[in-house]
């Protein structure tokens, strides 16, 4: 679930808030939504909870993904969507970054007008982007995974990224085996095969797969604290996280990652000095405040 790290901030901005927003979170894309009513019991409380509501128990798309994130344009999620007084939406995107935007929302200094030409010009720009790319064979051929993993068909998804890894690049802008190797640690992850996972991971380093978000994704499925995985491979996960920051910038979500992978590997200094130029480096004061639990932890000494 991509909810598990973001759900217990958004309780808390429920209670933050109270009497003054309402605050309702929906689960979409899931493959099995009785999980999703087991995680959210610890968090129930302060904000209403609801399931998207979909034809079939074994289908992921519903109609709040199609209606709303598909409609805006969204493809990832956590996503938030803040909705006026009078109904209208006046701000769509990452749900890191609601907070920020809602004190605006509710001191009455949010400029809607220039939010709504800001995602107009994002959304022409992602439409002209999607036609050009849609007769791309590589990226056809990625949706097409894609497609097969929100439905929950990993064979065959599987399937089709050995046939992605024997695609010749021609002039796409995605290199078909980097993507291949990315996809199969993906999907391995999802169903709990750790093994193929890590050997998917290592596929990824032979094949020198460069882009920042992808390494950091994995290297976050490993160092999760909200995520039990039997088996962590911290040394994996700090290589994975340095060529993030190498690659992408040093970015406060690429060094938070990589401060997680040296705490979990116990070397407690490099994370602390890693988290503080993560908080150093932050885009607002919710990034940095998001810096300091970690912060604390780390510095807490091991006990033996």
């Amino acid at each position: 679930m991509a909810c598990r790290r973001c759900v217990p901030q958004f309780k808390a901005l429920a209670q933050k808030y109270r009497g003054r927003v309402e605050f309702c979170a929906v689960s979409v894309l899931e493959n099995d939504q009785n999980e999703v009513a087991d995680f959210l019991k610890p968090y129930l409380g302060g904000f209403s909870v609801a399931l998207d509501k979909v034809a079939h128990r074994t289908d992921r798309a519903g109609w709040m993904s199609l209606h709303w994130l598909d409609a805006a344009g969204i493809e990832r999620t956590p996503s938030a969507f803040i909705v006026g007084r009078n109904g209208k939406i006046v701000w769509l995107g990452d749900s890191e970054r609601t907070e920020p935007v809602l004190r605006q929302v509710l001191g009455g200094k949010w400029d809607v007008k220039k939010s709504l030409r800001s995602y107009e010009a994002w959304r022409t720009k992602r439409l002209a982007l999607d036609a050009a790319q849609r007769s791309d064979p590589v990226i056809k051929q990625i949706d097409r995974i894609g497609r097969l993993s929100m439905e929950a068909k990993y064979q065959e998804a599987l399937t089709q990224v050995a046939f992605l890894a024997r695609m010749p690049r021609g002039s796409s802008p995605k290199d078909p085996k980097q993507s291949a190797a990315y996809l199969r640690a993906l999907i391995c992850f999802h169903v709990h095969n750790l093994q193929g996972f890590y050997a998917g991971v290592q596929e990824v380093f032979d094949v020198g797969l460069r882009d920042p978000e992808q390494l950091n994704n994995l290297a976050w499925k490993i160092v999760d604290p909200h995520d039990r995985i039997p088996e962590r491979r911290w040394l994996l996960a700090i290589s994975l996280a340095q060529r993030a920051v190498a690659y992408g910038g040093h970015r406060s979500g690429y060094l938070d990652t990589l401060a997680w992978a040296y705490y979990g590997a116990g070397k407690q200094n490099e994370a602390v000095s890693v988290e503080k130029e993560a908080a150093k480096n932050a885009e607002d004061l919710d990034e940095v405040e998001k810096c300091k639990a970690p912060l604390r932890l780390f510095a807490t000494p091991l006990t033996r």
